[in-house]
């Protein structure tokens, strides 16, 4: 799975954090199942704890403190307190059981709908037609029962679906990032 890194700036999951002057790595060991990605930036440097599907990225930036201290900001903005300190919390369990826990993962709500809409732009993006999307999604049985219904209920699921993933592709998505 490819490893992404987000800006804490652009996404309020992001775990901001100081630390001293070429501190060494505060953060003991992992052993499996948990391991981790780091990269170095201009600021500071992101490191990310994968898990199977479960991460935790952390932007760590150099400060004036004592070898050892690890800060983050106690002051939270009204948009962002939820996810950061739900991030918060869980890496002071990673640190204390060494796991990506899956409490701190539930299931997207709208997952299933999120799985089609995506699976109808890949369609609609490869030139297929809105009939072979349909079947795709839902099945020959039920798009030759429906397809034609004079409602057309199916027919404007399917264009709904392609219409909001164009829209998720072209920057919507920056919206699950808050």
């Amino acid at each position: 799975m490819a490893k992404v890194f987000w800006e804490p700036e652009l996404c309020a999951s992001v775990l901001p954090l100081t630390t001293a002057h070429q501190a060494p790595s505060l953060m003991p060991p992992f052993e499996a199942p948990v391991s981790s990605t780091t990269m170095l930036v201009s600021d500071g440097y992101h490191v990310l704890f994968h898990e199977g599907p479960r991460r935790l990225q952390l932007f760590i930036r150099p400060g004036p403190f004592a070898a050892g201290m690890l800060l983050t900001d106690a002051v939270i903005g009204r948009r962002d307190i939820v996810p950061r300190l739900g991030s918060l919390a869980c890496f002071n369990d990673l640190l204390c059981s060494g796991r990506l826990l899956p409490r701190y993962f539930p299931p997207e709500p709208r997952g299933r709908r999120l799985t089609a809409v995506l699976r109808a732009l890949d369609g609609a993006l490869q030139s297929s037609s809105h009939r072979e999307i349909a079947t795709t999604l839902y099945g020959r049985k039920r798009v030759d029962t429906d397809w034609n219904n004079p409602g057309e209920h199916l027919r404007d699921s399917i264009r709904r679906a392609i219409v909001r993933g164009r829209a998720l592709m072209n920057g919507g998505y920056r919206g699950f990032l808050r």
